[in-house]
């Protein structure tokens, strides 16, 4: 068994990414760090960093061994503060994109809780997140670009569909009026698409399928996130353009039609990000089964 303090060491230098930040975390120089990882290499018989000028990356034996490693000593701190008597953390951390706020995740953690019991904080928040620093365990977010060398899982595609509410549909339906004739002003636009790259917007839309020239942003009404654009849309205030598999209960329930029988592909998928340190941790590996699973029915 190699010394506690030399595996302690080489957990906080993969978090990090860095001997000096490690060091900072232990208080100790970036040498005493360094030469910690020499003697765990040493008593390993196996190199555990790649050092590139002033960048460490680790090698497959290192990231063989950091996810198991970084689990076990989360453990403990756990189990140390629960024994302190301090104020306990929920188990799960999930960093989750407002987009799926109201009509995905809480109906399907809602029922994982249920099942497991388990105690959730959830964080609402834009890319990029600094994971490691928020002590997230799960990332729900839109694509990848932002976290390029973690683990990605895609969960369900963004092909997106026209919504509306049924009372809307009968206004509309009412005065012989479809989406390609309606007025600008019955449009929701949602602002964070813009700053979510591929996410296909009206403009994209009507590209796509013609029928209209796009619908000016200026005379409809524009929402910050898509979460309260849904709330706008099942009010009755206008018509959404929004991922099938993100309202699909609210389609199965009815509080939502689909206003067009076309969809739109995207390019992107809605994907689920676990940190290094994450990967065999239990309970957030049922969480993600439990996600992954619900994309395959309503």
């Amino acid at each position: 068994m190699p010394p506690l303090n030399a595996l302690r060491t080489f957990e906080a230098a993969a978090r990090n990414g860095n001997f000096v930040k490690a060091g900072e975390e232990l208080n100790v120089s970036s040498a005493a760090v360094s030469l910690q990882i020499r003697n765990l290499e040493k008593h390993l018989g196996k190199t555990l960093f790649l050092r590139r000028g002033n960048r460490i990356f680790l090698t497959d034996a290192g990231e063989t061994l950091f996810p198991s490693l970084a689990s076990a000593f989360d453990e403990i701190s756990q189990t140390v503060d629960l024994m302190q008597n301090k104020e306990q953390v929920p188990r799960l951390v999930i960093s989750v994109l407002p987009d799926l706020a109201a009509s995905w995740i809480f109906p399907r953690l809602a029922e994982w809780r249920a099942i497991s019991g388990s105690g959730v904080f959830v964080r609402f928040e834009d890319d990029p997140v600094d994971l490691l620093g928020h002590g997230v365990n799960l990332r729900l977010t839109y694509g990848s670009a932002s976290y390029e060398d973690l683990n990605k899982i895609p969960l369900f595609s963004a092909d997106m569909i026209a919504v509306c509410a049924p009372s809307f549909l009968a206004k509309i339906s009412d005065a012989d009026l479809n989406i390609n004739t309606m007025p600008e002003q019955f449009f929701i636009h949602v602002e964070s698409r813009h700053f979510l790259g591929s996410m296909p917007d009206w403009n994209a839309w009507f590209k796509s399928h013609g029928g209209r020239v796009s619908p000016n942003e200026a005379n409809g009404l524009k929402i910050s996130h898509l979460s309260p654009a849904i709330i706008a849309a099942k009010n009755g205030d206008g018509v959404l353009l929004v991922a099938k598999a993100v309202i699909s209960k609210d389609l199965e329930s009815g509080r939502l039609v689909q206003l067009s029988d076309l969809e739109m592909l995207s390019h992107n998928a809605y994907t689920a990000i676990v940190p290094r340190t994450k990967r065999n941790h239990g309970p957030t590996n049922s969480l993600l089964n439990f996600l992954k699973d619900s994309t395959s029915r309503p």
